[in-house]
């Protein structure tokens, strides 16, 4: 007999009230999916969002629930699922289903079932196909998923063909939960994500991007993404990934110790034009550019001597607390080499960086002097020239350090006044 997990009890304290109303409307009610997963587990990751099916209809759903709940919402009430606060927690009960899915999209034409049987087979993964009924608590387990999470096994409840082909985002999906539960997936999931590796294309970049965002977020992604490079899923979503010597750095980069940041710009750091690859996933803007600033300041350092102005600018590009970013990613570039062609650049550039922060306020690094405050102490009119005189002293700032006040207007003023015809300022000595 399969001994239930102790956090049943605490759901249990939350849920009782509401599973008796059901039971005594004549309806099941069972806590299924990654709840049960995680009680088994021992984690409580879930225990605020909880998840729950029926054989209740969307509307009897909503009647049985509106007195438990604080705030109800139904978006979801066209696909069975009618959401709800109750004691604090977001809970979502949807009716039984039987999804039918066509060739050409992941979307389901959504059929409601009677039999939990029916619901647990249509489910992701065997792990995730676990349910407990409430009240009464009889654990069902069709799947074996249980076995599955002892022996470290990933595999689909219906033939791995028939899922990934009904919704080929199950496929990305694999690759997170490899990598979170140190899961190795049976060689007949392994296969049938290599045969169906192209129906990737039918699912929403939006969804790609999120399910490659969660698993660069997990201690270690390394499992996940060797799947994805194996099976060609990530090379089908990122072309440009380009040779096999690139894709496997790429892979290694993307799975190093650092941040999601440092481990997507590691992923693309071989990508002949990140931000190309960003906006085709939908990234918002801001992370394409963090993006690309780290990539293109962590080349500049790694092909460029180490000096103060190439600090400063790194600095500009990126933004204080993005260096740290950088260094992270130089120091795991560095470690794709052995032992004895490692250059210890990271190290030489925290070293610098930190010396000339200790010596000048980087915080600041732009023209002493306002495009205003020229136009006022040169007695000149507004214009292009007011603009190439700040870009100039702010040239100047990087490449020489900081400037007073008055030596900005003197210098401004001579340039102005011997070079007034030139398109561009000349370069700050």
């Amino acid at each position: 007999m399969i001994e239930l997990p102790s956090g049943l009890d605490e759901i249990e304290a939350v849920l009782g009230p509401l599973a008796a109303e059901f039971d005594v409307a004549g309806f099941s009610l069972y806590l299924v999916g990654g709840v049960v997963r995680d009680l088994y587990i021992g984690g409580h990751s879930t225990i605020d969002d909880l998840d729950l099916t029926t054989d209740a209809l969307p509307q009897q759903i909503k009647g049985l629930v509106e007195p438990f709940a604080t705030a109800i919402w139904a978006q979801g009430e066209k696909f069975g699922t009618i959401g709800a606060t109750i004691d604090g927690r977001a809970v979502e009960i949807t009716t039984h289903r039987a999804e039918v899915y066509s060739s050409s999209t992941r979307k389901p034409s959504v059929e409601f079932g009677t039999a939990i049987t029916d619901d647990l087979i249509r489910r992701d993964f065997t792990l995730n196909a676990m349910a407990i009924q409430l009240p009464g608590r009889e654990f069902l387990d069709p799947h074996n998923g249980l076995d599955d999470l002892e022996q470290r096994c990933l595999r689909t409840p219906a033939s791995p063909e028939v899922s990934f082909s009904d919704d080929p985002l199950r496929m990305f999906r694999a690759a997170r939960f490899m990598a979170r539960f140190d899961l190795v997936a049976e060689s007949s999931l392994i296969d049938a994500a290599r045969d169906l590796a192209a129906r990737i294309k039918i699912v929403s970049v939006e969804r790609v991007q999120a399910e490659t965002e969660r698993l660069l977020a997990l201690p270690n992604p390394e499992r996940g993404l060797r799947f994805l490079f194996d099976t060609d899923l990530l090379p089908i979503v990122i072309p440009s990934l380009g040779t096999q010597s690139n894709r496997s750095k790429a892979l290694r980069l993307a799975a190093m110790p650092g941040s999601v940041l440092v481990r997507r710009a590691g992923l693309l750091f071989f990508v002949p034009d990140p931000t190309v690859v960003l906006r085709g996933l939908h990234y918002p803007l801001n992370e394409i550019k963090q993006t690309a600033n780290v990539i293109d300041q962590a080349k500049r350092v790694l092909s460029t001597e180490l000096s103060p102005s190439l600090i400063r600018r790194a600095v500009d590009a990126v933004g204080r607390p993005a260096v740290s970013e950088v260094i992270a990613l130089l120091s795991n570039i560095d470690n794709l080499k052995s032992c004895d062609e490692r250059t210890g650049v990271a190290d030489q550039f925290e070293t610098a960086y930190r010396l000339l922060a200790r010596d000048e306020d980087l915080d600041d690094l732009g023209s002493p002097v306002s495009g205003g405050e020229l136009i006022a102490e040169l007695g000149i009119e507004p214009g292009p020239a007011v603009g190439l005189l700040v870009k100039y002293l702010t040239g100047c700032r990087m490449e020489t350090g900081p400037i007073s006040r008055s030596e900005a207007i003197e210098r401004a003023r001579q340039w102005h006044q011997n070079l007034p015809d030139r398109a561009s300022p000349p370069k700050c000595d």
